[in-house]
């Protein structure tokens, strides 16, 4: 087997019918003469290693890049399991190269234009316990969604905290198929797009997501919070949550005005 990067997850259904999920963790080398960097597309919630000859560490000042390195020469194999502010969980294998053919690993959903996540005036765990309240709150908005093929987006309310934003979310299946998330993004555009000019996105990573953002399965509803750094939008451009599902074509826009966002209610 190849000894880079390597990654398996296979999806199956138990006696009871729930699905579950089989993962096979990533390969990575390590060795004690240079550092290994991880990049994820959210802050690092929790690190745990195999063995304590495995050195690790969150780069000075930054929330989502784990610097990795062997204590020792020809460690032996051993793990590596990191769960990101997402709630996202990842699993390595990792064994001891002299000369390792890759340093540095950029996971899926990274940030293209910067990579790192710093400190903001809300602490992750701030984040998390915000989004729980959020989670639980009545609805307050009622006339902002979208829905197509049965499958439906609302904004439920908005909220603000520390320079962060939440956004309740409903997602909503009216249809005897499962709607596989492919992608979930938040972006501001230009309001209009002339003929023959490109529209410039300005894409705005979540600090923070509660719920499940992977399936909404057939005949349910369920509740999303997404916690992104505060912001307005400028004139003549508009935001956007978006959804993609993975191998359909139901995907769905929601526009939200700064009308909605600048009524956010205060976490408490």
């Amino acid at each position: 087997m190849d000894r880079g990067v390597h990654f398996y997850c296979a999806c199956i259904r138990l006696g009871t019918g729930k699905r579950s999920a089989a993962l096979k963790p990533y390969l990575l080398g390590i060795s004690d003469t240079k550092t290994t960097n991880i990049i994820f597309p959210y802050a690092i919630k929790s690190v745990d290693r195999g063995a304590a000859d495995v050195l690790v560490q969150k780069a000075s000042g930054v929330e989502n890049v784990l610097q990795i390195k062997a204590a020792i020469p020809d460690l032996n194999e051993t793990n590596l399991t990191v769960i990101t502010a997402d709630g996202r969980f990842y699993s390595y294998l990792l064994h001891y190269e002299y000369d390792p053919a890759i340093l540095n690993v950029k996971m899926e959903g990274a940030p293209d234009n910067k990579w790192g996540i710093f400190n903001s005036e809300a602490t992750t765990d701030k984040i998390s316990s915000n989004a729980s309240r959020v989670f639980n709150k009545q609805p307050f908005i009622r006339s902002c969604k979208v829905k197509s093929y049965k499958i439906g987006l609302s904004l439920k309310g908005v909220y603000a905290a520390g320079g962060i934003i939440y956004f309740q979310l409903e997602l909503k299946n009216n249809s005897w198929i499962d709607y596989p998330i492919r992608q979930l993004r938040l972006y501001i555009k230009d309001a209009k797009t002339a003929k023959r000019t490109a529209s410039q996105e300005i894409e705005i990573k979540p600090a923070y997501i509660l719920g499940n953002q992977k399936c909404i399965y057939s005949r349910s509803a369920q509740k999303l919070v997404i916690a992104v750094p505060g912001f307005t939008i400028p004139d003549k451009k508009k935001f956007l949550i978006e959804i993609q599902e993975a191998n359909g074509g139901r995907h769905l826009q929601l526009p939200i005005t700064n009308k909605k966002l600048t009524k956010a209610w205060l976490v408490f």
